[in-house]
């Protein structure tokens, strides 16, 4: 009979208490990204940058929860388990933030030019699928204290999301390449879709490592 393993001990859930509180800063940068998408489509210039800002900000949130983060981990028992599993979750959270950031800057880059609207669809539901791997990670984490069969449940949805953004990734750049011929329009769209590409990348990236932690406390 088998059974799950909750974190016990007062130094592990401190720990992961700061990474759902990093994790609630990243969400909502690419929260904020997927926002901006609207805007863009309505030609919101104004309210867009603000937006652009709003997701630099919370990257620096974040940005200090890790460094706090950081700092307990280096000073936490050298028997703590998955120590080093935390650091790369973390640090895979973090490039999450990151990338949300460049996406949002690319996306003001467009503004005053008049896609197809087939294009505006595809890069809501683009941008819609890659946030929702995003999102799926916050539960995985929160669910990881108390239930990791269940985040192990979840880590499975986040690999599926993935693979759904990777397909509409290609899609929506074949799509650019049929009805685009302008080289530096083509260059800002690129770096737009590479970036929430990777959003997804890193959230199933980080979601392999909740799945080794996950699996470490099942016995």
């Amino acid at each position: 009979m088998y059974r799950a393993s909750t974190f016990s001990s007062t130094e592990e859930r401190r720990l992961l208490e700061m990474a759902q509180d990093h994790m609630r800063f990243v969400l909502q940068a690419v929260r904020e990204l997927r926002n901006s998408v609207d805007l863009w489509i309505n030609n919101d210039d104004e309210k867009l940058l603000e937006t652009a800002n709003k997701v630099i900000e919370l990257e620096e949130e974040a940005n200090k929860v890790k460094k706090e983060f950081l700092d307990e981990l280096s000073k936490a028992s050298p028997s703590l388990m998955s120590k080093e599993d935390l650091l790369r979750m973390i640090s895979s959270i973090d490039k999450i933030a990151d990338k949300a950031v460049g996406a949002s800057f690319f996306l003001t880059t467009l503004s005053g030019w008049i896609p197809p609207k087939d294009f505006e669809k595809k890069l809501k539901a683009f941008c819609d699928e890659s946030f929702q791997c995003a999102e799926n990670l916050r539960k995985a984490i929160f669910t990881l204290v108390n239930s990791p069969r269940k985040t192990i449940e979840i880590t499975d949805k986040i690999d599926k999301g993935e693979n759904k953004t990777d397909n509409l990734f290609r899609e929506i750049t074949v799509y650019t390449y049929e009805f685009n011929k302008d080289p530096f329009l083509a260059m800002k769209l690129k770096d737009l879709f590479l970036r929430i590409e990777e959003i997804a990348d890193m959230s199933a990236e980080a979601a392999g490592t909740l799945r080794l932690i996950s699996l470490s406390r099942i016995a």
